[in-house]
């Protein structure tokens, strides 16, 4: 079984997503300060970038590198995968024979408060699997970075429904 990049929508993720974004910017405290509008697109659009650049490399151990120790990755259809060790396994069995043709984002929305940044991205894709017909997917994705001890950025917790497949 491939991996999918981009996978069938359900509602329940979107409301887990609306869910989570609430949740952790309510949960901020309050001596923490949003960064300027400017400086929070600037972040967000070069953090989205890099990873999507990454991905596009379909390398399993660079594309788990952006992920933290404890992270979270939701998938519909799938159990949860927590840390990084399960979310590199994921990756390193779903991407052989696979080949991203195109893949782009949209940044949606994103607020960055203290040392996290949270961001809805619309990702648009063209994948294949080995000989089979190119497929065109687009999918939604709630995504939570965080801020390091090195001020590098890692994502905590990353939410993907699909929209078209």
């Amino acid at each position: 079984m491939k991996i999918r990049l981009i996978c069938r929508p359900l509602y329940s993720i979107v409301m887990l997503i609306a869910s989570l974004f609430v949740c952790c910017i309510g949960c901020q405290q309050k001596s923490e300060t949003p960064m300027d509008q400017a400086a929070a697109k600037e972040l967000c659009t070069r953090l989205w970038t890099d990873y999507i650049g990454t991905v596009k490399t379909l390398e399993p151990n660079k594309v788990a590198a952006w992920f933290a120790k404890d992270a979270v990755l939701i998938y519909p259809d799938m159990p949860e995968l927590k840390g990084h060790g399960n979310i590199r396994a994921f990756f390193v069995k779903g991407f052989p024979g696979m080949k991203v043709l195109e893949m782009t984002f949209t940044l949606i929305h994103f607020d960055v408060v203290g040392s996290k940044a949270y961001t809805f991205a619309t990702i648009d894709e063209l994948e294949q699997e080995g000989d089979k017909p190119p497929v065109h997917a687009l999918g939604r994705c709630g995504v939570v970075w965080e801020r390091q001890a090195d001020n590098s950025w890692q994502i905590s917790y990353f939410l993907v429904n699909y929209l078209n497949l």
